[in-house]
């Protein structure tokens, strides 16, 4: 059974399934890190992923059965901080490179400050998050609306009512990151 991790605008998975119509239904997950139902990054209204090609997300969701969606609400909600950075350095296998690993959350850290952010997020860890435990996660059955052709396109949003086409993650187990560290240190 094959799951495809998204972590970038949807343009590829919307040239398979216009090249092969129904391609995309015959994988058992499509993780999806995109969108943002009350937080957006790149406009005021959308997420880059999203807002990069609007038509490529609005094709992908309208051609799966069961995308899961995290939004930046849900990516936004753990930070990646110098404590863990560290320990994610010292972790056997990886010491050679501790030193490097902790410049490199230095630098990242400072940057995101630079967008306005509180700390380092891991956006695109989250799908893979959920492929590892997905029981850390908490979901729910969304009717999700994606905006195309018009001034605010990029714009993703929970529609009420209506037929439900995509998951959303919500919530995520606080530890999440704290947990992922431990296990590697095994």
């Amino acid at each position: 059974e094959l799951a495809i991790i998204a972590i970038g605008p949807l343009t590829n998975l919307a040239r398979v399934e216009r090249r092969r119509p129904g391609a995309l239904r015959k994988v058992r997950d499509i993780l999806i890190m995109g969108g943002g139902i009350a937080r957006a990054n790149v406009r005021p209204y959308a997420e880059f992923n999203f807002w990069h090609h609007p038509e490529a997300a609005k094709e992908v969701f309208a051609s799966i059965a069961h995308p899961v969606l995290f939004p930046l609400d849900l990516t936004t909600s753990l930070c990646f901080d110098a404590t863990q950075a560290a320990r994610l350095a010292s972790v056997d296998g990886a010491r050679h490179i501790g030193a490097w690993f902790r410049n490199a959350h230095a630098a990242l850290d400072n940057r995101t400050r630079e967008f306005g952010d509180r700390c380092a997020f891991l956006h695109d860890t989250f799908p893979v998050g959920f492929l590892l435990d997905p029981a850390a996660f908490q979901v729910k059955r969304v009717n999700l609306g994606i905006e195309a052709g018009t001034a605010e396109a990029g714009r993703s949003s929970v529609i009420p009512g209506g037929m439900p086409n995509a998951w959303q993650a919500f919530s995520v187990h606080t530890g999440l990151i704290d947990d992922f560290i431990a296990d590697l240190g095994r």
